[in-house]
């Protein structure tokens, strides 16, 4: 399948798409016809909309940003602004690789559908798009005067990344990925429909998700004071915390990993669907949960007086 970009040669012409074909009551028809919105970037989408027989030109692509500097001055010229010729295009299909390249005077489309990825680019006076339907990944980059979209359909990549002043989308329909971030004054979204990686990060003074559709890994980080959410879709990972006056949630729809914590106090839920790892874990007068719909982890531990769910598998 094609991506951007493609066009082809032929007498002398270049044929290609862009949001100004698409708008035509031709490209409209075509796109009706499609089999699938990806179409848009193929050589049989150009030579449907020009009348191009099979035998007539020949076809070019070139997806690599990076190599677009080889592309014909006509196209070249064009990639400059990719919102004012191929907005639409990514609107609908596609995602836009771009790690590494240099992004001086090239304008981003405003909407993507599918992945922006701008690893280890210079993001200064870059406009990134408002609306991204995949994830966005800008580790390690500087973001000092970046403006992120308020909504992300599918992943935040920040690791690495001074967040002081930036920020976050609201609503975040994948995962999060802050670790080693410096989160004081900064405002993680309320909803994340994938999974939240803060491991190692100070989080004294920040709010969690009330609720996570996925994972939460806090392993090594400091909880005290932290409220945790109370439903988590997959698995929770509280390796070396401290626990002590800690509520876990009361449901956990993946597995729940509290090796090397002191459970003193500690309610653990009474269901869990994944595994329980709790090597290391002193679990004198701990009440472990009843139903456990994976293994138990117990290597290390003194089981002496404690009772063991049954029907699962122990593994010492």
């Amino acid at each position: 399948m094609c991506r951007f970009l493609s066009w082809i040669e032929y007498d002398k012409q270049l044929y290609y798409i862009t949001a100004a074909e698409l708008k035509s009551e031709k490209g409209k028809d075509l796109l009706k016809e499609s089999g699938s919105k990806d179409d848009i970037w193929g050589h049989g989408f150009i030579r449907n909309y020009y009348g191009l027989t099979p035998s007539q030109g020949k076809d070019f692509e070139i997806n690599e940003f990076n190599k677009f500097s080889e592309l014909p001055k006509e196209l070249k010229e064009k990639t400059k602004n990719l919102r004012k010729y191929f907005n639409l295009m990514f609107s609908l299909s596609g995602y836009l690789d771009v790690r590494g390249c240099a992004l001086k005077g090239v304008t981003l489309p405003i909407s993507i559908v599918g992945y922006l990825d701008v690893r280890g680019c210079d993001l200064k006076g870059v406009t990134l798009p408002t609306s991204i339907g995949g994830s966005l990944d800008v580790s390690g980059c500087d973001l000092k005067g970046v403006t992120l979209p308020t909504s992300i359909g599918g992943s935040l990549y920040v690791s690495g990344c001074d967040l002081k002043g930036i920020a976050l989308p609201t609503s975040i329909g994948g995962y999060l990925d802050v670790s080693g971030c410096d989160l004081k004054g900064v405002t993680l979204p309320t909803s994340i429909g994938g999974s939240l990686y803060v491991s190692g990060c100070d989080l004294k003074g920040i709010t969690l998700p009330t609720s996570i559709g996925g994972s939460l890994y806090v392993s090594g980080c400091d909880l005290k004071g932290i409220a945790l959410p109370t439903s988590i879709g997959g698995s929770l990972d509280v390796r070396g915390c401290d626990l002590k006056g800690i509520a876990l949630p009361t449901s956990i729809g993946g597995s729940l990993d509290v090796r090397g914590c002191d459970l003193k106090g500690v309610t653990l839920p009474t269901s869990i669907v994944g595994y329980l790892d709790v090597r290391g874990c002193d679990l004198k007068g701990i009440a472990l949960p009843t139903s456990i719909g994976g293994s138990l982890d117990v290597g290390g531990c003194d089981l002496k007086g404690v009772t063991l769910p049954k029907n699962i598998k122990i593994i010492k």
